[in-house]
């Protein structure tokens, strides 16, 4: 089910990078070695009784958080990710809410051509919510597919779609990103991530986390 779902977003955007990568004159390999930090809007729509609200829905907005993001290319193929996200709010214009997730992966890089690449990744993810004093927190495994794309020159459009497993139980997560590497080292960055904890058991956590970013990067 995590394949077909997986399946069903990864291909229209392959289709649009593709056409980029084409229409493009000079090509340059993206570059994998990078950090970043973005600051981040997030909102978490809930649905699950097992969060401490108890019974009703409602969202969670986190206007105040950031990302930090790492990435290195070990001998050109071989791919080691992470991130942490913390952020606060308010739900319901009430109680104080923290929110922190952190990743890890490891994975190949499929360079398609000089332009774009393609990389397949291992994960493992941990989420933590903490409201009102009281803590709930889910791990799980997961896979991830990635494109990078230089579309322009400086210009680059990114794709991620990762699918989730254990305590997340089918979650599937997508990533949107846009960087302007104005030079070899500095990038300015925008991106929008979505992640879709829904369950079928009640007594599970079922959530929609939307996140939007913009930043900066450094690569070495």
């Amino acid at each position: 089910m995590i394949a077909l779902r997986v399946t069903k977003l990864a291909m229209p955007v392959l289709a649009l990078f593709s056409v980029g990568a084409f229409a493009q004159e000079e090509k340059q390999a993206p570059n994998y070695n990078y950090v970043s930090l973005e600051y981040v809007y997030g909102v978490n729509d809930v649905d699950s009784d097992v969060f401490p609200d108890g019974s009703t829905d409602g969202s969670w907005y986190y206007g105040e958080g950031g990302q930090l993001d790492a990435s290195f290319a070990l001998l050109d193929r071989y791919l080691l990710r992470g991130s942490y996200y913390d952020a606060s709010g308010e739900y319901r214009g009430g109680p104080d809410v923290d929110f922190t997730s952190g990743l890890v992966g490891v994975g190949i890089i499929l360079p398609t051509d000089d332009g774009t690449g393609i990389d397949l990744s291992v994960e493992y993810r941990s989420d933590e919510v903490e409201f009102d004093g009281d803590d709930q927190s889910i791990e799980g495994i997961g896979f991830s597919f990635g494109v990078r794309s230089n579309v322009a020159e400086r210009h680059e459009l990114s794709f991620r779609v990762s699918g989730y497993m254990n305590d997340f139980d089918q979650a599937v997560g997508i990533k949107l990103g846009y960087a302007w590497n104005f030079t070899d080292l500095i990038g300015l960055t925008a991106g929008y991530e979505y992640l879709d904890v829904g369950q079928d058991d009640d007594d599970d956590p079922n959530y929609e986390l939307s996140k939007f970013l913009v930043g900066a990067r450094v690569y070495f």
